[in-house]
C-alpha cells in the first residue's frame, strides 16, 4: 500500500516508517504538504495524521480530504478514542508490528476506486498488450498518476511526488517534463487510438480519452480553456 503521514515534525515519524516499510508499504511522511493544496492525497490508499498535529489543525486537514475518499488514521495513544466517519481508524503509536498491520488492514478496504475499473488498453485489448508499448517503469507509473486523477489535473509537484516519493527538486521536475513527452509520443505512435495527455498551462497535466477528443477545440483553447496538447 502506499500511505502518506502528515506530521509536523518528519524525525519524530521515524520509527512508524520503519514499522509501515517493513509491512511491506510504500511510505511518504511529509511536513510541507500542510500547507499545499493536498490533491496528491488521492494517489494514497491511506492518509495517516500524526499526534504531532494540534486536534483542531487534524480536523481542518482531515475535512479538507473527505472529498478524495481516502481513508484517514488518526494516530493517538488515547484508548478511549474510537473511529468516526472522518477517522475511520486509529493508530497507536506504541502498537507492536502485528497490530499495526491489522488496523492498516480493516481501514484499506474503506477506499473507494478513484477511477472506473477497465482494461488498460480499450477497444477490446488486455491489459497484457501494454507491453507492446515498451513503457519504462517511470512511464508506466506516470501513466498509472495521470489514470488514477480521473481527469483532474495534476502538477508536476504532484507527479514528482508519485514517481519517487520524495521532495520534488529541479532534476525530478525536469525528469518530468522528458518522461511527459516521451509517454505523449508513444502512445501517438502505437495507440493513437487510446488516450491524449493535455497540458493545462501552468497548472499541470491530465489525461483525455482520445474518441472524445474534439479535434476543433485546439483552436479554442488559448481562448477558452488554456491547454493544449503536450
Amino acid at each position: 500500500m502506499k500511505i502518506l503521514v502528515l506530521t509536523n515534525c518528519i524525525f519524530r515519524e521515524k520509527l512508524i516508517e520503519e514499522q509501515l516499510h517493513l509491512l511491506g508499504n510504500e511510505v511518504f511522511i511529509s511536513k510541507a504538504l500542510l500547507s499545499d493544496s493536498l490533491t496528491m492525497v488521492r494517489f494514497f490508499d491511506i492518509i495517516i495524521l500524526s499526534d504531532t498535529l494540534p486536534v483542531d489543525q487534524q480536523l481542518i486537514i482531515a475535512n479538507k480530504m473527505l472529498s478524495f475518499q481516502v481513508p484517514i488514521m488518526k494516530m493517538t495513544s488515547e484508548e478511549s478514542f474510537a473511529p468516526t466517519e472522518i477517522f475511520r481508524g486509529v493508530l497507536n503509536p506504541e502498537c507492536d508490528l502485528e497490530d499495526l498491520g491489522n488496523s492498516l488492514a480493516v481501514v484499506s478496504k474503506l477506499k473507494k476506486p478513484m477511477y472506473r475499473e477497465r482494461p488498460i488498453i480499450q477497444a477490446g485489448k488486455n491489459e497484457e498488450e501494454v507491453f507492446y508499448l515498451r513503457l519504462s517503469k517511470k512511464e508506466k507509473k506516470l501513466l498509472d498518476c495521470l489514470r488514477e486523477a480521473k481527469g483532474e489535473t495534476v502538477s508536476k509537484k504532484d507527479i514528482s511526488l508519485y514517481l519517487w516519493n520524495g521532495e520534488p527538486t529541479a532534476s525530478r521536475m525536469c525528469h518530468v517534463s522528458n518522461l511527459i513527452k516521451h509517454l505523449r509520443d508513444k502512445l501517438e505512435k502505437y495507440e493513437p487510438d487510446w488516450y491524449k495527455i493535455i497540458t493545462v498551462w501552468g497548472q499541470g497535466y491530465y489525461i483525455k480519452d482520445a474518441h472524445d477528443w474534439d479535434e476543433s477545440a485546439e483552436n479554442n483553447t488559448q481562448e477558452n480553456l488554456q491547454q493544449a496538447i503536450v
